[in-house]
């Protein structure tokens, strides 16, 4: 094989920009913006295709990673190659990893078995046969993927290698760059000094779930010449699906669209332009929300006279900004461009417009018409509704990727689940789903049999097992890359699956959008502040959630036949040659001829032929796809590339994430990194740290059950969807909310409130007492916080 030099940029800094990632049902990774690292150190460890009479007999190496019912390693599945047209069969070693073998002369065996198995009984089987292989008994297993805790817990018992004489004598130069690179990161993922596992990165300080929309409908329903508007009296029997009773309150403002200084009319907002900073100048009037509880209360409102309000309202408040050669050419542009300037208010204004007009946006009254969805019917998704909860009303800790830990403004360590601010916006929520504006039993299976609730809202489905076929969402929060899929549209090949839109139904444009302008603690931070206290807030657009180091990796178990081996594939895969082909596969399914720039990275694309396998295959998740076919692999040490997420995402979704990278390079859209500086935006260690005792975690039972995600798909609501859904106050104390998760025992929202205060000092105080000892010196919890 022919080698040759591939471009890509080495940049593991803390600046921001922004890059994509993917997601299936289960993975952690996704779509997003920051900056996006390349692998440090040596070019490459490997040396090519190298026959071995040149470097001798090609060494055994035993290799063990489950995911989705899959090994990695080898094929499950009989299929035919069409890239090499190669015949495979179950057992058979896929083209990556046979490329890998080729490359550092191993010969590279599948250790496990496919089958579905929770991690903990994965790791539970493996251990328990002291790490042999699954399918060859006789060998023991070389590199083993696994959970960072399972590996550090291995570690300590003495069941995994320590890396750190090897990156000392300089056999793991890819590692030893990186590390000396990032040494906050370094530190965090040593135990006692010693480290088992190399870093794996989806994504680092890169934004991967954001607020998408379906901006074709927007652009529809924000047309104020438009006509076929719903007439039907909202509320009433013949209109069970629009808006009825007023519900949500101001937010931005009780009185204005944006606060009021004095006797001025006009306020100056900054926007992105081009990836600058600008400044347009807004009018000042009256709340949006306020008028439209007025004309909601007087029992008149319609479909039409909602759109009419609100259509009024932009014109009077950004007008002035609307037209050719102007900031705006449309007024959805207002929320769909780089330069969107909407703020919460505004967006559930919108939701409510949607939302009384179904006629109108799908051409069939009875089509269900829902603006604020979850992906589907899966524990993670659900807490996607956690995620659009916080982008839109400013509450910090529910996109953290570190439980629901995050820094104040002021560098002290908080939780999301012991602030009053997160129960207050569950309280927006029920809000919402009072008024329609966020999926019925959402959090359920309801008796329409409906799982997959963005291919039923999005794609239009016409699946048997549904009884509604097909309906309208307008925005969901998720990974760009996967959700892409439903604007269907057969651009390099990308997003095709036209079978399963119904006849005469509109695509969907479902884009990734700049966040709305809300109330953020950038300036300080009260422990029990209230939601609408903005003293120490800002109006910011801000996305928290930021993909730094992944709690999973593989290490070398002490049993291993092969250290050498072992170690010499773990560098690779942190050399620039090791990242490209573990993106993109072997050089037949990629071409420099037709390269992919984006941001500081530029590396090959796809070929047409792999995507044209893709979208033939069935398999609509691309990473999935990659998995089974081609033997790319997530979840190991490595650095995925954010021209292969790019390259995921189809051209709709791409338009609108060059739009929100533009905002990002501008300043005007903030995103969480990873820095040494610690306050507003600094994202909390997602792994690699101490991790809290049992005991510490089993005293606060009943709200670590509260927002434990597992509880949550039940027909009858639990946890924090149970305040939602039930529309319960603070507090409750008649409020059953399901039996706590590791006592067994029926918890009420009195319990929760019980236990704030004290979880708070030991709970958090362990945890920045961790930080403390991996080097952030100033990291503090607060011991002398008030009873919540």
């Amino acid at each position: 094989m022919k080698k040759r030099k591939i471009a890509l940029v080495a940049a593991f800094a803390a600046v921001s920009a922004l890059a994509l990632a993917s997601c299936n049902n289960t993975s952690g990774s996704g779509t997003g913006t920051g900056s996006t690292p390349a692998s440090t150190g040596s070019q490459s460890t490997g040396t090519g295709s190298q026959s071995s009479s040149a470097q001798g007999p090609a060494t055994r190496l035993d290799v063990c990673y489950t995911y989705d019912g899959y090994a990695y390693v080898d094929s499950a599945d009989q299929f035919t190659n069409p890239i090499t047209n190669t015949q495979y069969t179950d057992g058979n070693i896929l083209p990556v990893w046979k490329l890998y073998g080729e490359n550092l002369n191993l010969d590279i065996r599948n250790a496990c078995k496919h089958e579905e198995s929770k991690v903990s009984a994965k790791h539970a089987t493996i251990s328990g046969n002291q790490f042999a292989s699954e399918i060859d008994t006789t060998q023991k297993i070389d590199l083993y993927g696994t959970t960072v805790t399972l590996i550090n817990e291995m570690g300590g018992a003495g069941d995994a290698v320590d890396l750190m004489p090897y990156v000392n004598s300089n056999k793991m130069p890819n590692l030893k760059a990186f590390l000396e690179a990032n040494p906050s990161v370094a530190e965090a993922m040593k135990l006692d000094g010693a480290l088992y596992y190399t870093p794996y990165f989806d994504g680092h300080n890169k934004t991967e779930r954001m607020l998408l929309m379906d901006t074709k409908v927007v652009s529809k329903l924000l047309n104020p010449s438009a006509t076929g508007l719903d007439t039907t009296a909202s509320g009433t029997a013949a209109s069970t699906k629009t808006v009825g009773v007023a519900k949500v309150s101001p937010f931005i403002d009780a009185d204005f669209n944006l606060p009021k200084t004095g006797t001025e009319t006009t306020k100056s907002v900054e926007v992105s332009k081009n990836g600058a900073k600008a400044n347009i100048t807004v009018n000042l009037v009256e709340n949006i929300i306020k008028q439209q509880n007025t004309l909601l209360n007087s029992g008149n409102a319609t479909g039409a006279s909602l759109h009419q309000q609100f259509m009024t309202y932009l014109q009077n408040v950004y007008g002035n900004n609307v037209g050719a050669d102007k900031t705006y050419a449309t007024y959805a542009d207002i929320f769909t461009s780089e330069s969107a300037a909407y703020t919460a208010d505004e967006l559930i204004a919108l939701f409510r417009v949607f939302r009384a007009n179904p006629a109108f946006i799908s051409n069939n009254k009875n089509d269900e018409v829902v603006p604020l969805i979850p992906r589907e019917n899966n524990k993670s998704r659900i807490d996607n509704i956690l995620q659009f909860l916080g982008s839109v009303f400013g509450i910090q800790g529910l996109g953290s990727e570190a439980e629901r830990l995050f820094y104040t403004a002021d560098g002290k360590l908080a939780d999301a689940a012991t602030e009053r601010a997160t129960y207050e916006g569950l309280e927006i929520l029920a809000d919402l789903y009072s008024e329609g504006l966020l999926m019925d039993h959402f959090y359920d299976n309801p008796s329409t049999g409906l799982k997959k609730y963005a291919q039923h809202y999005f794609a239009k489905s016409t699946s048997k097992t549904e009884t509604i076929k097909g309906g309208y969402a307008l925005m969901e929060y998720d990974y760009v890359a996967t959700q892409s899929a439903f604007n269907l549209l057969d651009d390099n090949g990308i997003g095709t699956a036209g079978n399963k839109v119904a006849e005469g139904y509109d695509i969907a444009e479902l884009k990734p959008i700049v966040a709305p302008i809300t109330w953020w603690a950038t300036e300080s931070f009260t422990h029990n502040q209230l939601l609408a206290n903005h003293t120490g807030k800002t109006l910011t657009r801000y996305y928290e959630e930021n993909r730094a180091l992944k709690s999973d990796s593989w290490c070398i178990p002490t049993t291993s036949d092969n250290k050498d081996g072992a170690i010499a594939l773990m560098d690779y895969l942190l050399s620039a040659e090791g990242q490209i082909y573990n993106d993109f596969g072997p050089e037949a399914y990629h071409t420099s001829t037709n390269t992919l720039t984006y941001g500081d990275q530029s590396t090959p694309a796809l070929t047409r032929e792999v995507i044209t396998w893709w979208n033939g295959s069935g398999i609509t998740d691309f990473w999935k796809f990659n998995r089974r076919y081609i033997g790319t692999t997530d979840a190991v040490g490595y650095i995925r590339t954010s021209t292969i997420d790019f390259q995921a995402t189809n051209v709709v979704a791409r338009d609108g994430v060059t739009k929100v990278n533009a905002a990002v390079s501008s300043g005007v859209l903030k995103t969480a990194i990873d820095k040494d500086s610690i306050g507003f935006g600094t994202s909390v260690p997602a792994a690699g740290w101490p991790s809290i005792t049992g005991s510490t975690i089993n005293g606060y039972d009943s709200i670590t059950t509260f927002w434990y995600i597992d509880d949550k798909l039940n027909a009858t609501p639990r946890g924090w969807v149970a305040v939602v859904v039930n529309d319960l106050a603070y507090g409750d104390a008649s409020a059953s909310l399901g039996t706590t998760k590791n006592t067994k025992v029926t918890y009420k929202y009195s319990d929760i409130v019980s236990e704030l205060s004290a979880r708070n000092v030991d709970y958090l105080g362990a945890y920045a007492q961790s930080l403390v000892m991996k080097g952030h010196a100033n990291v503090r919890a607060d011991y002398t916080r008030a009873t919540a």
